[in-house]
C-alpha cells in the first residue's frame, strides 16, 4: 500500500509506503527521481542500534543540498510487501532537512528514501487507482 498526498495546494504529490527492518515498521519516501535508495542515520541507529556505519567515499547530492557526507550499512532484513532483500547494503545519509520540512508541515517524518535503483531492479510497479507498489520480478 502507498499513502499518496501533497505537500501545498499545486497537486505535487508525494507517496510514501511502509517498509520492514527486520520486525521493524518504517516510512519511506517512494521517489522515482533519486537515483540510490538511502536510509536516515539518526533513525537507522535508533532502530538497529547494532548497526555499524562504514564512511563511503562517495559524496552524495540531492535532497535540498550540492554535497553530504555519506555512509553504507548492511541492513540484515529488508523487506517491502513480496520483496526480500537479505543483507541489503544501503546508504546512510542525514535527512534532517526532508524530516524536518514534514513536522513544519504536521507531517510524519520518513527513514529513508525508496529510489529507482531499487524500483528498476525488481520491476517496481506503482498502481495510482489502487494505491499499490508491487514488484515484477521477485
Amino acid at each position: 500500500m502507498i499513502e499518496i498526498f501533497s505537500l501545498d495546494d499545486d497537486n505535487n504529490y508525494h507517496l510514501k509506503t511502509t517498509v520492514n527492518l527486520g520486525l521493524v515498521s518504517i516510512k519511506m519516501i517512494v521517489d522515482t527521481g533519486a537515483s540510490r535508495t538511502v536510509f536516515d542515520r539518526t533513525q537507522i541507529s535508533e532502530l538497529l542500534p547494532e548497526m555499524e556505519f562504514r564512511l563511503s567515499e562517495q559524496i552524495s547530492s540531492g535532497l535540498g543540498t550540492n554535497s553530504m557526507v555519506s555512509y553504507l550499512a548492511t541492513i540484515p532484513e529488508f523487506s517491502i510487501r513480496n520483496l526480500h532483500l537479505p543483507n541489503y547494503e544501503a546508504i546512510i545519509l542525514d535527512l534532517e532537512n526532508v524530516n524536518s520540512v514534514y513536522r513544519s508541515l504536521g507531517l510524519e517524518e520518513v527513514a529513508g528514501v525508496l529510489g529507482s535503483d531499487i524500483l528498476m531492479k525488481y520491476g517496481g510497479v506503482i498502481n495510482f487507482n489502487t494505491c499499490e507498489l508491487s514488484f515484477e520480478k521477485i
